[in-house]
């Protein structure tokens, strides 16, 4: 039994880590202002004047940042088991050689576009770029090799049957909006919180796994471009998550979950609401 609850609440914590969002709780690093987007715009202007005399150049490149204030909070049976708070950013560079009309990423190349990579959450402006210019070194010349391969490829094929462009030109887009950590989160209050939601489970004996979660992601989004965008927008997301097994009587187990999403955390429900669909 120790084994399935453990491997239960294993499994529920994956869960709910990817399919939520992220937080920058109250307790969140502070930033100097755009260095981040500031450093994303200099390297990109570096690569492209650096890459310009390659063979083949690229005509496009972005660079896209997630950067995630996040805090998870879960409890069973009324006792606390899990509470961390992360801060992480996630890069993605994205390089096209050819020409809209032909490029790498044709037709099952897709994944020849864009490569990931872990930036730091540091504001060391160095250390940015180095990671910045490493990832777009190994994402131009994966993009090279393959588009070799699609011009080879589509010297020989016949008429494709799609004959859209890869790729299109829009104008560009600038918003830049300063990221606020989301107000009114105290983790030790919530910590209590849901210690106490997930104790109203005991006194159901029927339901033998129940677990309460609480997130609260502040994720903000920086994007570049070579077409001249610069954006920076703010997304929080608060999620409260019960979760309950059962096993009917032929042995099927059978679960329920409720959620409830907010962007701020006075859009959570109220004890009584939260306390009324446990009973349910």
């Amino acid at each position: 039994m120790r084994s399935r609850l453990s491997r239960s609440v294993s499994l529920l914590t994956l869960l709910f880590a990817c399919l939520l969002p992220a937080h920058a709780p109250g307790a969140a690093e502070p930033q100097a202002p755009n260095l981040l987007l500031d450093t994303m715009q200099q390297e990109l202007t570096r690569a492209m004047h650096d890459l310009a005399t390659a063979d083949p150049p690229p005509y496009f490149m972005s660079y896209s940042v997630s950067e995630h204030h996040y805090a998870s909070i879960s409890a069973t049976q009324g006792a606390l088991y899990a509470s961390s708070q992360t801060h992480l950013r996630t890069l993605d560079v994205a390089v096209r050689v050819g020409s809209p009309a032909l490029d790498n990423t044709h037709n099952e190349n897709r994944a020849s576009g864009l490569s990931a990579a872990l930036l730091p959450v540091e504001n060391d402006r160095d250390a940015l770029a180095r990671v910045l210019w490493l990832t777009t070194d190994r994402e131009y010349k994966q993009a090279a090799r393959t588009f070799l391969q699609v011009k080879t490829n589509s010297e020989v094929r016949t008429d494709e049957e799609d004959p859209a462009p890869d790729f299109s030109s829009e104008p560009p887009q600038t918003h830049v909006a300063s990221p606020v950590p989301v107000a009114g989160f105290d983790r030790a209050a919530w910590e209590a919180k849901v210690r106490r939601y997930s104790s109203l489970f005991v006194k159901y004996p029927e339901v033998y796994q129940s677990v309460v979660t609480l997130t609260v992601d502040s994720a903000t989004h920086y994007f570049v471009s070579s077409e001249g965008s610069r954006i920076e927008s703010q997304r929080p997301q608060i999620r409260l998550i019960l979760y309950a097994e059962t096993r009917a009587d032929d042995g099927m187990d059978m679960l329920r979950n409720e959620t409830f999403d907010g962007s701020t955390i006075d859009h959570l429900p109220s004890h009584a609401v939260v306390d009324a669909k446990i009973q349910k």
